[in-house]
């Protein structure tokens, strides 16, 4: 007996209780007469005498008079056994009566906490949680075990049928970096104030549809990002900060002359794909890697291509992309050089040549 929901099969299963215990075995008589008086040992006398000589119809009567002595006494006894055994019957059956009455109306609230508790779960239509939950912690005659046991029930239906998983792709990002929800959560005590809450109240409409960094996102997205508050910690750009640029040497001057001072645009994509770095992360894009493939549908540009994705690579602000043309502008013959690299940025239409990738740099 009792209720249940199954989520495989999204199912709520219902027995109910039983209610028909039986309340009327019956309550026996206890005042039975134990008073009955019998006739005197002189009356007994008088009619034995009186009947002699008067026939045998007197001395029936006489023996009829001793025989009501011995019967009146003896259903005396009787029924003064009879009223003790009545009492304890009667006590036993006056229990069981009220204990059958008391179990049939707990049945009945349980079964109407059943009844209500499916209810709820049919007008429940998602992002209601809390609400629809207090009225099955309201439901009253019933002890807190069997509401604990619903409310769990409840719980489970509630997150296979109605609970709604946020998709972290619809976050946000912010100007430079990645979200930092630890770091968030530091910037902004509202709305760490808000997850705390709900993770007190067990609002599933919040922990389980985002998680802790899902939700902090989320508030970012919909909230932090629009009031200008930090997604992320500022960075320190250390590599450049640190970089120090050696005085040349005789080959370095002749590849300035050579490189710095005629620069080649034609062979920029194919000596930028040849730096080991940038061949990876080209392989990278072209397997779906999420950053490149979100910079490319942010610019336009089809990760395939060649020069396409040697443009991507050179918008790229991610600090490893930048190092790496710093490492490689000024090796002869590999990489691009200082003046290319200047050149692309002053002239990227037309070393993107096409519609898209104009459009792309326009934005």
């Amino acid at each position: 007996m009792g209720i249940s929901y199954d989520p495989p099969s999204r199912k709520w299963n219902v027995t109910y209780e039983k209610t028909n215990h039986k309340t009327d075995y019956p309550i026996l008589p206890t005042n039975l007469p134990t008073n009955i008086r019998p006739a005197t040992v002189k009356e007994y006398q008088e009619d034995v005498i009186g009947s002699i000589g008067k026939g045998l119809a007197a001395m029936i009567a006489a023996r009829s008079s001793f025989t009501n002595i011995v019967k009146n006494a003896a259903t005396n006894q009787e029924n003064a056994k009879a009223n003790v055994a009545n009492a304890e019957t009667n006590k036993y059956n006056s229990s069981l009566n009220t204990e059958n009455q008391k179990l049939n109306d707990t049945n009945t609230y349980k079964n109407q906490a059943y009844d209500k508790t499916v209810a709820v779960s049919s007008t429940t239509k998602g992002g209601d949680y809390t609400t629809q939950r207090e009225a099955i912690r309201k439901i009253g005659n019933v002890d807190s075990g069997l509401k604990s046991t619903l409310e769990n029930y409840y719980k489970a239906f509630y997150s296979t049928e109605k609970l709604q998983q946020w998709d972290s792709a619809l976050g946000a990002k912010p100007p430079y970096g990645k979200f930092d929800s630890s770091y968030y959560k530091t910037q902004n005590p509202a709305a760490a104030q808000q997850w705390a809450s709900a993770v007190s109240n067990d609002d599933i409409d919040i922990t389980q549809r985002y998680g802790e960094n899902g939700f902090y996102l989320q508030h970012y997205t919909t909230q932090g990002k629009p009031a200008g508050i930090r997604g992320n910690k500022a960075e320190f750009a250390a590599a450049a900060n640190q970089y120090l640029e050696k005085g040349p040497t005789d080959a370095d001057l002749q590849a300035a002359r050579t490189l710095q001072l005629s620069a080649d645009t034609d062979t920029q994509t194919d000596r930028l794909l040849n730096i080991p770095a940038v061949a990876s992360e080209w392989e990278k894009a072209k397997s779906g890697d999420s950053y490149w493939k979100e910079q490319a549908q942010e610019k336009f540009l089809d990760v395939t291509k060649p020069d396409e994705f040697a443009a991507l690579f050179r918008l790229s602000d991610r600090p490893e992309d930048q190092i790496v043309r710093l490492n490689y502008n000024a090796n002869t013959g590999y990489g691009i050089t200082e003046l290319e690299d200047a050149l692309g940025e002053a002239a990227g239409e037309k070393v993107l040549v096409d519609v898209k990738r104009f459009g792309a740099l326009t934005q």
